[in-house]
């Protein structure tokens, strides 16, 4: 999801993956500029994409930099699960069947 303008008091990371709820979250920023209010306070102001890697996908800070535009172009449009029922069913089944075989 994309929010066009967030404003914080902490200078934000340009590439975070995993947290301490999921390790599937990402949070991507850029267009970082930085002011200082009447009170003489130090604001960022920035663009923000959150969302949740593919279920499927395993990436690290790095990765995620290395392909930061396709991954903000991910994030922006939106993360729908395009996995079909199938697809899951499928993945539990095969998986299911590796467990028995221990």
């Amino acid at each position: 999801m994309l929010y066009p303008k967030v404003e914080s008091t902490i200078q934000p990371e340009h590439v975070i993956v995993g947290d301490n709820v999921n390790p599937k979250n990402v949070v991507l920023t850029r267009n970082v500029s930085e002011y200082v209010d009447e009170d003489g306070t130090k604001f960022y102001q920035y663009e923000e994409v959150r969302f949740q890697l593919p279920y499927d996908r395993e990436e690290t800070t790095q990765s995620v930099e290395e392909n930061f535009n396709e991954w903000w172009i991910y994030g922006e449009e939106g993360t729908e699960d395009n996995i079909s029922l199938e697809d899951r069913v499928s993945d539990l089944e095969e998986l299911v069947i590796s467990l028995l075989e221990v």
